[in-house]
């Protein structure tokens, strides 16, 4: 089965993890971006700078966002199922002269210093939120099947003796959890044959990258059996 992806690395890793089990086959995966960037201009990449980076998750992300891969390519999708998250969906855009990008770590190991750009402000984006699940839900308009996974930002990190304690950019992972709850609720207000992947329950596995954790990976993989069981078979 062919599917898409749209959100965090986190969805689509989990989702390649099982692609064998469950025979998936991921057509198209757009990570690293919001909505809101997607209604920019296109950004011109530099190949070569693109070359230094090895992480083919992180070339992804740059191709995605900057090309505005979402907004051009969702019409020609093979696929008829496509799994979301709002994960990152509270990044900020930052804008560089006339050009709008994510902010994302791998700005700075591509070239860009981010101290240089100007910040879109969260007002703004809470502002626009409805504007940006309409545009989603035409991005989503060709799909039979929408999965919305509500996975959400961790706020501990574990330190080098090994303690729980917040994260650094604790009100950004704020901002980016209640942003991301706010645009699913926007969305299954307006489309209401949305399949759910809950959010994961276990607070005390809730730490950082506890998505490659294997009760997160069963947990989830539970989840898109049950969803793909009932909807596709």
């Amino acid at each position: 089965m062919k599917i898409d992806v749209y959100g965090s690395r986190y969805t689509l890793i989990n989702l390649i993890k099982l692609s064998s089990k469950f025979d998936l086959e991921i057509s198209n995966a757009y990570t690293g971006t919001t909505i809101e960037s997607q209604l920019k201009k296109e950004v011109p990449i530099n190949e070569e700078k693109l070359k230094e980076i090895i992480s083919k998750h992180e070339i992804l992300e740059i191709k995605t966002d900057f090309n505005k891969r979402l907004r051009k390519f969702h019409k020609f999708t093979n696929s008829k199922v496509i799994v979301i998250d709002f994960m990152i969906e509270g990044s900020q855009t930052i804008q560089f002269n006339n050009k709008f990008v994510t902010k994302r770590p791998v700005l700075l190991r591509y070239g860009y210093n981010t101290l240089k750009g100007k910040e879109v402000n969260y007002s703004e984006k809470i502002n626009n939120s409805e504007r940006y699940i309409e545009t989603l839900l035409e991005y989503l308009s060709d799909y039979d099947l929408v999965i919305l996974n509500k996975v959400r930002q961790a706020k501990l990190i574990k330190n080098a003796n090994d303690e729980l304690t917040l994260r650094k950019n604790i009100l950004d992972i704020n901002f980016q959890n209640f942003y991301a709850e706010l645009m699913e609720d926007l969305l299954l207000q307006k489309r209401e044959d949305i399949c759910i992947i809950p959010e994961f329950s276990d607070k005390s596995l809730l730490i950082h990258n506890y998505m490659s954790n294997k009760n997160y990976i069963d947990f989830f993989s539970k989840n898109i059996k049950e969803i793909l069981d009932k909807e596709m078979y």
